[in-house]
């Protein structure tokens, strides 16, 4: 059962991600954790084998797996980092449907990424392993994939979705920009100054002065303790930093972020 929007928070949405449960026919509810990171974009990786098995699932299952998931957008999502917590979970349950069709049409192929594929669906072993190593080859999430995921299903009105543009969908979308740890507040989101990474604040430690921050970047979806530190201009650094390039960020409210209860300290 979702929950009602007041209650869904970044974690919420990444424990989601971290708890899919696939139903597979004879072994039931299986437990599977995004743990990649994946982005179409070259620059981040690319996803041009991911979607070389998409189209491979496409062909073996004569189209009808495009239906089953609910339609293009969401069978295309799964396989270029932006896939909500259900839509990964149906297509995990739809490669296992056609996992032999797959195997019949690319078994033998010495071709990559199908030779790996197959290897990954022949293994001997439970549905849960073979599907958790398919999840971490062929899908994974992306830095505006997972935030776009928990705003649309914290607040659908806002329009905000897993394929945003950072600075034209989420940063112009801001109602407020932090100017001070002290104003910072749950739900605010983060967005870098050079506008090629976002994430989310889960909530406020006015206790240690620090800040849980949501997000998906290399190492898959995580969320960590950092110490928001103004800048200038509205900007901020973390202590440590949130990325392994670092960088100044804002950190702005767009219409989620949760009333004051006792602000960050200094």
């Amino acid at each position: 059962m979702v929950a009602p929007s007041d209650k869904i928070f970044p974690l919420g949405v990444l424990i989601d991600y971290w708890n899919l449960q696939p139903d597979i026919p004879g072994s039931g509810k299986i437990r599977i954790c995004v743990n990649s990171y994946k982005c179409r974009n070259p620059a981040f990786g690319g996803t041009v084998k991911e979607e070389m098995i998409k189209d491979a699932f496409l062909g073996v299952s004569k189209w009808k797996i495009v239906a089953e998931a609910g339609g293009a957008k969401k069978y295309v999502d799964a396989f270029v980092g932006k896939g909500s917590p259900d839509t990964i979970t149906t297509i995990l349950e739809l490669v296992y449907k056609y996992k032999d069709d797959f195997l019949k049409a690319y078994g033998k192929s010495q071709t990559e990424p199908y030779k790996a594929c197959a290897r990954i669906l022949k293994a001997d072993s439970s549905p849960e392993a073979m599907l958790q190593a398919f999840c971490d080859a062929f899908i994974g999430l992306d830095c505006n994939g997972f935030v776009g995921n928990f705003v649309q299903r914290a607040n659908h009105a806002l329009k905000l979705e897993a394929s945003s543009s950072i600075k034209t969908g989420f940063y112009s979308a801001r109602k407020a920009v932090r100017k001070s740890p002290e104003e910072i507040r749950d739900r605010d989101l983060v967005i870098w100054s050079n506008f090629l990474h976002i994430a989310a604040v889960d909530h406020v430690q006015p206790e240690t002065g620090r800040v849980m921050v949501a997000q998906s970047t290399a190492g898959g979806p995580q969320a960590n303790n950092h110490k928001p530190v103004a800048v200038n201009g509205g900007l901020f650094r973390f202590d440590p930093p949130a990325t392994r390039f670092g960088g100044q960020v804002y950190i702005l409210d767009v219409g989620l972020s949760e009333p004051a209860k006792q602000a960050v300290s200094p």
